[in-house]
């Protein structure tokens, strides 16, 4: 809460390097989607949430922009819980995995001189993060 745009920081790392790229969910009853589609009862449902992070329509033309002050702005407000899971079957850790980060990210900063590089690089030119 006092540190708006630490807080709007960590949401735009989330939203560009998401920890979680996908989570299904069991159908319990019949739903009706647009363009005539339907999912029976017992259907696993796929949310890609990369594709979300990424959508033009919600975030923009400089979708793969970093701009920590997207979130200092309107923004859709169910993204706060994206990259821990949604609903009741969500991380039960979220709060004290970002309390754990801006702790961190505070006491580096506190303890390290930081100089930043200017630097013409996107997101799309750093590539995704390995994995292994």
């Amino acid at each position: 809460q006092n540190f708006p745009f630490l807080s709007a920081f960590i949401k735009e790392v989330y939203r560009l390097r998401i920890p979680v790229h996908q989570i299904s969910r069991k159908v319990k009853k019949k739903v009706s989607l647009k363009n005539n589609i339907s999912l029976t009862r017992g259907t696993t449902a796929v949310l890609y949430l990369r594709n979300l992070c990424l959508d033009k329509t919600i975030w923009g033309e400089n979708v793969m922009s970093f701009e920590p002050s997207r979130f200092l702005q309107s923004y859709p407000r169910a993204f706060d819980s994206v990259p821990f899971g949604m609903g009741p079957r969500g991380c039960i850790g979220k709060k004290l995995a970002n309390m754990e980060i801006m702790y961190t990210i505070i006491s580096f900063v506190r303890v390290f001189k930081i100089d930043f590089a200017k630097s013409d690089l996107s997101v799309e030119q750093l590539g995704e993060p390995e994995v292994g």
